[in-house]
């Protein structure tokens, strides 16, 4: 009986160390996708960051380009009003 009984007992310490190491495995599995997961959201941040001041860089330039092209037109106006 105490054969049988140290069976049982070392299967079932099996049986645990088997849970622990899966429950290791997929603690750091969970970790590894959690880590994934946020590096990817911080690259889209960035990308999406980069992304707003490229445009909000052209838009300067355009604005910039419409203010010296109204300017240039508001001096021929003037001069033409002057010479007339």
């Amino acid at each position: 009986m105490s054969i049988l009984h140290s069976q049982t007992y070392s299967s079932s310490q099996a049986a645990i160390g088997h849970r622990i190491i899966i429950q290791t495995f997929m603690s750091l599995f969970g970790w590894l996708v959690h880590t994934l997961l946020v590096r990817e959201e911080v690259l889209l941040a960035g990308l999406y960051e980069r992304k707003i001041l490229f445009r909000l860089k052209d838009y300067d330039r355009l604005r910039q380009a419409t203010a010296k092209r109204t300017s240039c037109m508001l001096i021929q106006i003037k001069q033409n009003l002057h010479n007339n």
